[in-house]
């Protein structure tokens, strides 16, 4: 559950730091970027938690973290921090970051395909 929790407050981290939102037009580009901050922060430490669980000696396990990456790579939640478009819009060493998560997802994503 906490995991669940944790990916759901990046969700909003993500949406809120990409100035999707209601309340975004209140927010600076110094909070937003402490948001995507924040959002990457919470997805690594959730991309871990699936990296263990893509290891795990049960099906089961690894099918619901594989399913839980793929939901990542299409979540519209996240696409002005994975999408081109919206990591266009992010400072260079940023945009670097996001692209590096990226590429572990889809790494992790890989090494579940060779299973």
């Amino acid at each position: 559950m906490k995991s669940f929790n944790r990916y759901a407050a990046a969700c909003a981290a993500a949406l809120a730091g990409s100035g999707q939102g209601e309340d975004t037009a209140k927010l600076d580009d110094k909070e937003k970027a402490r948001l995507r901050g924040q959002a990457l922060t919470w997805l690594k430490a959730d991309l871990a938690a699936r990296v263990k669980q893509l290891a795990s000696k049960q099906a089961h396990d690894r099918d619901d973290a594989k399913a839980r990456l793929l939901h990542w790579r299409q979540d519209t939640d996240l696409v002005g921090v994975r999408d081109p478009a919206g990591l266009a819009n992010l400072p260079e060493a940023e945009r670097a970051a996001w692209q590096r998560l990226w590429r572990e997802v889809d790494g992790a994503l890989a090494q579940y395909a060779k299973k």
